[in-house]
C-alpha cells in the first residue's frame, strides 16, 4: 500500500498533535500512516518503519523539543533527507512549541522551508499539508466537506456520557466531545424551574448553538465546564475541531435549532431501577452526597423531570441502543452497535480514520 503522507513525530506528541492531525488529513482524502495504526503485534517496528518511509511521498516531521532531543526520530529525519533529491522535497516540517530560531539551531536545512506552526491550529496545520499534497484545487474540495455530527441523548444515568469516551476511545483523535452540560444557566434561575435541572429551560440553547456552529467551521471554541457540586460555571475548556463532533447531554434533541445541527441522534435507554442504581454510585459514592438527599431529588425533579420533558424527545432519535449494564468489556456491544449503524448507512463514509 502507498501512503501520502508519513507522520514523523516523537511520542510525547502523539496525543496532542499526531492523532488529530492524522485524523483530519484521512478526512481531506490522504493516506497516512501513523506507527500505532498500522503496526500490529509481533510486527517488526524497524521493517515497518522503513517500509512505509519508502511507500510514503512524504514526511510531516513534528518538530518539538522532545522530538530535536531523540535520537530515534533524529533517525528518521535523515532518511528522509537521504530519500529527497534535488528536484523534489519530501519532508514537510511542523514546528510544535518551538520557535523558528529553535529549528534553525536545530536543522539549518529544514528551517530553510516552508513550514507551519501548531500555534496556528491543526486545522490549519491539516489544511496547508493537503494543499502541497493533493494541490491547491482539490485541497479545497475535500475541505468543504462537513464534520460528522453525532448527538447523544436519554435519561440521566442512561450512559450517554460513558458511550461518548468509549466512542472517542475507538477512534482516537478523530473525536472531539461538546459536552451540553456545560451551558447550565445561572443557578438562581434554575432552581426557580419545575425539576431545575431536569427542566430544557435550565439549558442556555443561544450560546450552546453558536459554540456548536464554530465548531462545525473549523474554529476552536473555548466549552464552559459546568461544577454539578457549587452550580457554576467554574472555566472553560478548548475543544478543537475534529472529523466526528460527538454532541452529549440530556437535552440534545429539546431545541429544534440545536437539533438541526445533529447528523445522527443516538437515544440511550436504560431500565428505572438500573439508572437509580447508577445514580446513587455517582452521587452518593464517587460526590459523597446523603443517600436521603439523592433519593429526594430523585423522586422530586429527576424522575418526574424524565417523564415530562426527557423521555418524549426519544421519538427524534434515529437509532435507539438499550445499556444493559454490562459494559465492562474492553469493545462493549453497546459501541460495536452504533459503529454497525453509522456503517451501514453511511454516516462514516469519508470520516472514519484508518485503525
Amino acid at each position: 500500500m502507498q501512503y501520502d503522507v508519513f507522520i514523523s513525530h516523537a511520542s510525547e506528541d502523539k496525543q496532542e498533535i499526531a492523532q488529530p492531525l492524522k485524523a483530519l488529513l484521512t478526512t481531506a482524502g490522504l493516506k497516512v500512516w501513523l506507527d500505532e495504526s498500522e503496526l500490529g503485534l509481533g510486527d517488526g517496528l524497524r521493517a515497518h518503519l522503513d517500509s512505509a518511509m519508502s511507500r510514503s511521498r512524504y514526511a510531516v516531521v513534528i518538530i518539538s523539543r522532545h522530538y530535536m532531543e531523540k535520537t530515534w526520530t533524529n533517525s528518521e529525519l535523515a532518511a528522509f533527507f537521504s530519500l529527497e533529491n534535488k528536484n523534489r522535497k519530501v519532508i514537510l516540517p511542523v514546528r510544535h512549541k518551538v520557535t523558528h530560531e529553535e529549528l534553525l539551531k536545530f536543522s539549518p536545512m529544514l528551517a530553510d522551508r516552508l513550514n507551519v506552526s501548531t500555534d496556528d491550529g491543526v486545522r490549519v496545520v491539516a489544511e496547508k499539508i493537503a494543499k502541497v499534497v493533493h494541490g491547491s484545487t482539490s485541497a479545497e474540495l475535500f475541505w468543504n466537506r462537513k464534520p460528522l455530527v453525532l448527538g447523544i441523548s436519554g435519561a440521566s444515568c442512561s450512559g450517554k456520557t460513558w458511550l461518548a469516551l468509549k466512542f472517542q476511545q475507538l477512534y482516537p483523535g478523530a473525536v472531539t466531545l461538546f459536552d451540553l452540560d456545560g451551558y447550565y444557566k445561572d443557578r438562581t434561575y434554575v432552581q426557580s424551574l419545575d425539576h431545575r435541572h431536569d427542566n430544557p429551560s435550565a439549558i442556555n440553547f443561544e450560546n450552546a448553538i453558536a459554540d456548536l456552529v464554530t465548531l462545525k467551521s473549523g474554529r476552536s471554541v473555548n466549552l464552559p465546564v459546568y461544577d454539578f457540586e457549587t452550580h457554576r460555571v467554574t472555566g472553560f475548556r478548548t475543544c478543537d475541531p475534529a472529523p466526528i463532533i460527538l454532541v452529549e447531554g440530556l437535552f440534545a434533541f429539546a431545541n429544534d435549532r440545536f437539533r438541526s445541527e445533529l447528523d445522527v441522534k443516538v437515544w440511550i435507554t436504560a431500565a428505572t431501577d438500573r439508572r437509580l442504581e447508577r445514580r446513587f454510585e455517582r452521587d452518593a459514592a464517587e460526590r459523597g452526597r446523603d443517600p436521603n438527599e439523592v433519593l429526594e431529588r430523585y423522586k422530586r425533579d429527576v424522575q418526574p423531570g424524565f417523564e415530562k420533558y426527557i423521555r418524549p424527545m426519544q421519538d427524534f432519535a434515529d437509532v435507539v441502543l438499550l445499556n444493559d449494564g454490562r459494559n465492562r468489556d474492553t469493545q462493549p456491544l453497546i459501541v460495536e452497535m452504533l459503529v454497525a449503524y453509522l456503517d451501514r448507512f453511511g454516516s462514516m463514509e469519508h470520516q472514519q480514520p484508518q485503525l
